[in-house]
């Protein structure tokens, strides 16, 4: 996907929501392009902006599940590259090695 017409998009949307803030699809629409750009938290900020508006929308409900998805897999990268810029190891697998030695 090219990120200009993300960005193009995105500005087009806000321009939207300036005239009408409670636009459900082009709030959802927002979310999408947002975690297209790898934006997850304004994403799913915007998508559940859409679920108060409507909370029987099936396709924000999924889309909003694969953005929480991709947020925890985020939280647990930082986790890892944390644990080896400060030299630690994991301790869960040192707890499961110990467990299998004894």
């Amino acid at each position: 996907l090219c990120w200009v017409c993300l960005g193009l998009g995105l500005s087009t949307l806000d321009s939207v929501l300036t005239v009408e803030p409670h636009n459900e699809k082009a709030i959802m629409r927002k979310g999408k392009v947002l975690a297209l750009k790898g934006q997850n938290v304004a994403a799913a900020h915007e998508l559940e902006k859409a679920l108060q508006i409507n909370p029987n929308n099936k396709a924000v409900q999924i889309i909003l599940s694969n953005v929480k998805s991709a947020l925890v897999k985020e939280r647990v990268q930082e986790r890892e590259l944390y644990k080896k810029m400060l030299g630690q190891k994991d301790t869960e697998k040192s707890a499961k090695d110990d467990k299998n030695t004894v």
